[in-house]
């Protein structure tokens, strides 16, 4: 059927448990690609972009502390100036 999306089957799900509990045994020290690795063995096929964006959602750091979001694009920051003098036009000059 046009438009119709299936959903797909999550491959990383029945590996959640696992890379939690490993997440916590090494204190949160352990990195993307050794968890990737390790669930690559027990037979994950999916890639290291899937494991990452679901470690940036789903864990914390080991402080506890969500990681601080992204840092502006380029293209908002090259904006900047424009946007300000836009909305600096508008106010009434002493």
């Amino acid at each position: 059927m046009k438009g119709h999306r299936r959903r797909r089957r999550i491959k990383l799900g029945p590996f959640k448990p696992c890379l939690t509990q490993r997440w916590e045994e090494t204190g949160g020290q352990i990195t993307g690609l050794a968890l990737h690795a390790e669930i690559a063995v027990c037979g994950f096929t999916g890639a290291y972009r899937l494991l990452s964006q679901w470690k940036r959602q789903a864990l914390l750091p080991p402080n506890g502390t969500p990681p601080p979001p992204p840092p502006p694009s380029v293209r908002q920051v090259t904006g900047w100036p424009t946007l300000r003098k836009a909305v600096l036009a508008h106010w009434p000059r002493a």
